[in-house]
């Protein structure tokens, strides 16, 4: 029983090291009229094992143009995948935009670590898929 509590505890630390998080991108206007047409989804692999990307999905007040990335690998404690993803305009702020953290938007994702389904989102921790 101890050695599979053990285990389990293990997978969920790993399935911890991969995150999906969202920056700002491009924007036009100024102060009131400021709106951002563009974002960032970044995802980390900390692990010890490559991560497939299954899907993921924008909080629903961000439209994308093009359909979202899915099915790809974000290797091992390797480089983090980085794409912009052009979308509908929203009310942008300058300290979100560029590349800076964008937290009043989630996205969510599911992947596959070492045999095993996940999911999680940019404020949640890792779950069962």
């Amino acid at each position: 029983m101890a050695e599979a509590a053990e285990r389990d505890r293990q997978r969920v630390t790993e399935a911890d090291r991969v995150k999906v998080s969202l920056r700002g991108g491009g924007g036009f206007g100024q102060d009131a009229t400021q709106e951002m047409n563009s974002i960032y989804v970044v995802v980390e692999n900390h692990s010890r094992y490559d991560a497939v990307i299954k899907s993921i999905s924008l909080d629903s007040r961000l439209k994308p143009i093009v359909p979202l990335p899915a099915s790809f690998t974000v290797a091992a404690a390797g480089d983090p995948f980085k794409q912009v993803i052009d979308i509908e305009p929203v009310p942008g702020r300058a300290e979100e935009l560029s590349g800076k953290p964008l937290d009043r938007f989630t996205v969510s994702m599911t992947y596959l670590l070492d045999g095993i389904d996940w999911k999680r989102s940019s404020t949640a921790d890792p779950e069962l898929d």
